[in-house]
């Protein structure tokens, strides 16, 4: 699994954090990346350690070409508690990650309401079961990658310029 995100509280990674604590209790075996600015600090490495979480959950910090690691990926997370837009689901879509996102906003339009995506419900226990669900399913990942270039291809820039020209008649 893979995070991309900063640190900010609605992007709520303690969601991520509680839930990968919660799937190795259960035994699964998996890995996660977290990439963004201000999420390596030495408070953080400290609480994963405490917490027995520093062989799983991997902190990278800021990175200016994150795709290696997206490619890596088995599945791209959005765990926010509200966001507007996710460009770093819809730039693992493009490199053919499956996502896995709450209902908060913006990504729920990304994924077509769990059409291009594992759309989960916006809490805690969201992350939870959506992370499981794709540990116990792992062919959940070719579903979800098959159609990733239709669901890519609905933000267009071309596309999109000419469905504003046509809206406003220009």
């Amino acid at each position: 699994f893979i995070l991309i995100t900063r640190a900010s509280p609605e992007k709520r990674t303690d969601r991520l954090i509680n839930a990968v604590l919660r799937l190795k209790e259960d035994g699964y075996d998996f890995h996660v990346y977290i990439i963004g600015a201000g999420l390596d600090t030495r408070e953080m490495k400290d609480d994963l350690s405490l917490r027995g979480l520093n062989e799983i959950i991997t902190l990278v910090g800021h990175l200016d070409n994150p795709f290696p690691y997206v490619l890596q990926c088995n599945w791209s997370l959005c765990v926010s508690e509200r966001e507007s837009f996710s460009l770093s689901l819809l730039e693992s879509m493009v490199l053919k990650t499956p996502v896995i996102t709450t209902d908060c906003g913006g990504p729920s339009d990304i994924v077509d309401g769990g059409r291009y995506g594992l759309l989960v419900n916006n809490s805690g226990e969201g992350v939870y079961e959506g992370m499981k669900t794709v540990l116990d399913n792992p062919s959940l990942s070719v579903k979800y990658s098959e159609s990733l270039d239709r669901a890519v291809s609905r933000f267009d820039y071309n596309g999109w310029l000419n469905s504003v020209d046509k809206l406003l008649g220009v």
